[in-house]
Formats: structure tokens, sequence, C-alpha cells
């Protein structure tokens, strides 16, 4: 696409802040000529049909990294842990692989959306450390181990996407008073559903998983008050345990 040795005239202007390229039909490797513009804060090419891997980037400045939606491969580069004043990582959709990032050096990071791709590793600790983190879609990998309770006590979270996974071990029992969707489907999480919930939260999803006992009085509360929408599984032996058709959730009862 952008060849610096053809004279192309956005690779040579270091002045360039922001390049705003998504929802095109543009093709091919991302040119690493992009990601030598120093001075670059936000970089948008999602939406398109990129291929290739990731080059590293330089610019010090970068603060949005939007890529999503296209058809890159490998991993992603170290310059990504290491840009200081990154807020914004969205490599959504696309063929991605490797482990996610140990960490991030930015603590300006609100949103990591690295959903809809080949990822394999565990969800790295430190992520429960972005204590400025909003939003946090990492559904449909092959991500593996136990879910960090910390994630979900984040001061500003407002919503975790875990769903589709391979991710095992206890469902968290405590949320943060900000979080308001959290999704836990499709995985191997056990253990019963948290005694106290949030006001706050508006869909909490965790169906098919190994999730055992009653529905707590903390959450039909909020389903019958409208407030909440609930997707889950039930199995029970001989006799329906919970089923109240107006209510803002679908369940489904395996006798």
């Amino acid at each position: 696409m952008c060849n610096p040795n053809k004279g192309t005239s956005l690779c040579k202007n270091d002045n360039l802040v922001e390049l705003i390229l998504n929802q095109n039909f543009l093709s091919g490797a991302i040119d690493g000529c992009f990601m030598r513009l120093s001075k670059l804060r936000l970089l948008h090419l999602q939406q398109n049909q990129f291929e290739g891997e990731l080059p590293g980037f330089d610019s010090f400045y970068i603060t949005e990294f939007r890529v999503g939606d296209n058809y890159l491969t490998g991993g992603l580069p170290s310059s990504l842990n290491t840009a200081p004043l990154l807020s914004i990582l969205d490599v959504s959709v696309n063929y991605l692989t490797g482990e996610l990032p140990a960490s991030f050096v930015s603590p300006h990071l609100t949103v990591i959306n690295m959903r809809d791709n080949n990822f394999t590793s565990v969800i790295p600790p430190s992520y429960a450390d972005l204590n400025a983190l909003e939003i946090l879609l990492l559904s449909r990998n092959s991500l593996v181990g136990e879910l960090d309770p910390g994630l979900f006590m984040l001061p500003k979270v407002r919503e975790v996407d875990v769903s589709y996974n391979q991710l095992t071990g206890d469902i968290p029992s405590n949320y943060s008073e900000s979080i308001d969707i959290v999704d836990l489907t499709f995985n191997y999480l056990n253990g019963t559903l948290p005694e106290t919930i949030s006001a706050s939260f508006r869909e909490f999803y965790f169906g098919d998983n190994d999730i055992v006992g009653d529905v707590t009085n903390a959450i039909c509360d909020l389903v019958i008050a409208g407030s909440l929408q609930v997707r889950f599984s039930l199995v029970v032996v001989g006799v329906v345990l919970f089923s109240r058709p107006h209510a803002a959730f679908s369940f489904v009862v395996r006798l």
C-alpha cells in the first residue's frame, strides 16, 4: 500500500498526526512507513481488507490504534506494549495468533478490543492493574487458564466480555460498582452465582458453563424489576426450579 520508495506523500509527512482510512476497500500489507510517522496519534484502518503481519511503530504519541475487521495474521508487535500514551487498542476480527501482550506501559488505556482472533494464551494478570480500563473485549479466542476476579473490580470498568473461550476456575463473586455488562458464556467456569450484584448491571450472561446452585435473589430482583437482562442455562433433575416468562431473560432447562 504505502511505499516510501515510491515517494508516497503520506509517508513523507512527518507532521501527520491523524491517519483515518477506515471503511474502504484498501488491501495488501500495512506498510511500515505509517508506523515510522513520529508524531502520529491516531491510526484508524479498520474495516478494510489489509492482510499480513502488523509492523511495529515508532511514534511516542500514538493514542488510538484501530486495525479491527481486516485479514491480519501473526502476532502483535511489542511496540504496543510500550506505547506510553495508548488509550484505545482495537485489533478485533482478524486472524492474529500467539499470546496476548503480557503488559501495557500506558496508564491511559481505556479500551482493549482483541475479540474474534486466534489468541491462545492466558489473560495476563497485569490486566487487573489497568485502573483506567473501561472496556475489555476478549471473546471468541482460545484463551485458557483461570479467570482473574480482579478484572471485574477495576474502578472504571463498564464491560467485560470473555465469552467463547476455554477459561476455567470460579465465576467471579464480586463486581465493581461501575460495571454494567458481563459476558462469561461458553467457557468452563464453575462455582455459584454471586449473592450480591450491583444495581448498575444491565446485562449478565453466564450460560454454557459448569455453574451450580440457585439463581440468587439479587439477580432475580433485578430481572423482575426489568433492569437486568440475563441469559443462562439451568441443569435440573425432573423439575423446573426457576421460571418467570415475563422477565427480561431467556433460559433453557435440561431434564
